[in-house]
């Protein structure tokens, strides 16, 4: 995953408070919500991104919302990035604390991509294999996509295995086209 300059700052910043006053946990807990609100509010996202929006405004309302229910932590981080006027980032910081969070707990993350939903237990064994072969954890998620002939899509780390039919009938027709594949068929003539 590539981040960038400012989010990757604030993200370690905030992995590395969290991990010193231990309770990492907590607060990878409390980003996860945070973030999926931005994701599922757009009403929310741009309150927080809009710049015509007082930044006491924000802080009030940051305050309100989390104080009592977030560690003192988060809290402290929200208002440090309204402060430094930081806040239109705070999607993107918390899915780079998110990353951050992942590498340090030794956790990755595949997205397989089927024609159709995969059963729980073949998720699992997906996850198993991987994870049995880069000695990791891993979370798999799954992504149907119906435009799929059959077959599946694994990516993660940076890396894609396209076992999709789509992919191996181009190759078989690629290998079918070859100068080498014609002299073969004329060979066992």
């Amino acid at each position: 995953m590539l981040i960038e300059k400012i989010p990757a700052l604030y993200g370690k910043a905030l992995l590395e408070a969290a991990a010193d006053a231990e309770i990492l946990e907590d607060v990878a807990a409390e980003v996860s919500f945070v973030g999926g609100l931005l994701g599922e509010d757009a009403d929310l996202r741009l309150f927080v991104e809009s710049p015509s929006i007082e930044s006491a405004q924000k802080r009030e309302v940051f305050e309100k919302t989390f104080r009592g229910k977030a560690t003192d932590t988060f809290i402290n981080f929200l208002l440090l990035l309204v402060d430094k006027g930081r806040e239109a980032e705070l999607e993107a910081i918390l899915a780079a604390f998110g990353a951050f969070h992942d590498e340090h707990v030794g956790l990755v993350r595949a997205e397989v991509v089927s024609v159709e939903s995969l059963a729980e237990e073949e998720i699992d064994r997906l996850a198993a294999a991987i994870g049995a072969s880069i000695d990791k954890q891993v979370i798999v998620s799954n992504k149907v996509d119906p435009e799929m002939l059959g077959g599946v899509i694994v990516r993660y780390q940076g890396m894609v295995a396209d076992g999709s039919l789509r992919t191996a009938l181009k190759e078989l027709r690629s290998e079918m086209l070859s100068p080498k594949f014609e002299s073969e068929l004329v060979h066992e003539n």
